[in-house]
C-alpha cells in the first residue's frame, strides 16, 4: 500500500507540476517558477502527511540521477528540487509552511540548506554534484568525471 501511494504521489505531483509548467510564460523569473512548484508540493504534504519519509526524499534524488543520465536535465531539475523541498519539509515539520511567511532574510538564514540546494540545481554541474552527495553512484561519475575527486 505505501509504494502504491508514493506512486499516486509522484503521479500526482508531476501532474500538477504539468499544468504550471504549461501555464508559466516563457521569461517568467526562475523564483517564481520554484515559488509555484513549492506551493503544489506544500498541498500535497499537507494531504499525505504520512507519506513523507527519508525514503521518498531518496526516491526523488534517484529519479533525478536517471532523468540525468538520460539527458532530461529539466525533468531531472524539477525531480532535484522537490527532493530539496521535502528533504527541508522533514528537516522543520509542520514548521516549514510558517517559516515560508518570515521575511526573506530570516528565511535565509533557517533555511540555509535549502537555498544552497536550489542554487545548486540551478547550475547543472553543481546539479551532478549534488546528486552524488545524496546518491553516490558510479552511473554518475562515469558520465561526469569531475566529481571522482
Amino acid at each position: 500500500l505505501t509504494v502504491e501511494s508514493k506512486r499516486v504521489f509522484i503521479l500526482s505531483f508531476e501532474h500538477n507540476l504539468t499544468q504550471i509548467h504549461k501555464q508559466v510564460i516563457v521569461g517568467t523569473p526562475y523564483k517564481e517558477l520554484v515559488a509555484a512548484e513549492l506551493v503544489i508540493l506544500e498541498e500535497m504534504v499537507k494531504k499525505n502527511k504520512g507519506l513523507v519519509n527519508i525514503s521518498l526524499v531518496r526516491l526523488y534524488f534517484g529519479m533525478s540521477i536517471d532523468s540525468l543520465l538520460k539527458g532530461q536535465l529539466e525533468e531531472s531539475k524539477i525531480q532535484a528540487r522537490a527532493g530539496v523541498f521535502l528533504a527541508t519539509y522533514l528537516q522543520h515539520g509542520e514548521k516549514l509552511w510558517e517559516i515560508f511567511k518570515e521575511a526573506p532574510e530570516i528565511q535565509k538564514h533557517t533555511l540555509r540548506d535549502m537555498h544552497l540546494g536550489i542554487a545548486q540545481i540551478n547550475n547543472d554541474q553543481s546539479l551532478a554534484k549534488l546528486l552524488n552527495a545524496q546518491s553516490p553512484c558510479e552511473c554518475l561519475q562515469e558520465a561526469f568525471p569531475t566529481l571522482e575527486g
